[in-house]
């Protein structure tokens, strides 16, 4: 079972790529279907030909291109990069006795770094769990202000 499920991300992964070289620069645009031939027996139920047709990939970055082209994911990507790197900052300026304001701030950076890497075979950002943890960080890298943990730890 766990065969035909990576079996079929791999049969996927050539239809997407194909897709994604339509437009790469700005994509194809959200919801965009890709056909590809699965091993998933809940799929052939209903295709015998084994021919599948979805607009939700687990190739996630490769989705965004399909879907945003270069660019999208080069503006995602971005954020993700100003976002760890407003983290790192913060928790290099903070004070090292303030150990819990330092261990938000490495842990928030690990879990977006984290989310980035979880990412490359899952959709996890595009998931309102990842967007979500990308909110939440974002708002602790924003709003940490150092003198506010001063007086809180």
């Amino acid at each position: 079972k766990g065969d035909s499920a990576s079996g079929s991300r791999f049969n996927l992964l050539p239809p997407l790529i194909d897709k994604a070289l339509e437009q790469p620069i700005i994509g194809s645009g959200f919801g965009t279907p890709v056909t590809y031939k699965t091993l998933d027996a809940r799929a052939l139920v209903t295709n015998p030909d084994g021919n599948f047709t979805t607009y939700s990939f687990e190739w996630a970055y490769l989705d965004m291109i399909t879907e945003m082209g270069f660019i999208g994911l080069a503006v995602i990507l971005a954020l993700f990069v100003i976002v760890l790197k407003t983290l790192w900052q913060r928790f290099r300026s903070a004070p090292e006795d303030q150990v819990l304001s330092r261990a938000l701030l490495i842990g928030s950076f690990f879990s977006l770094l984290f989310l980035l890497f979880t990412h490359a075979t899952t959709p996890y950002i595009s998931h309102p769990l990842g967007m979500g943890l990308f909110i939440m960080v974002t708002l602790i890298a924003v709003n940490y202000d150092r003198s506010t943990a001063e007086t809180h730890n």
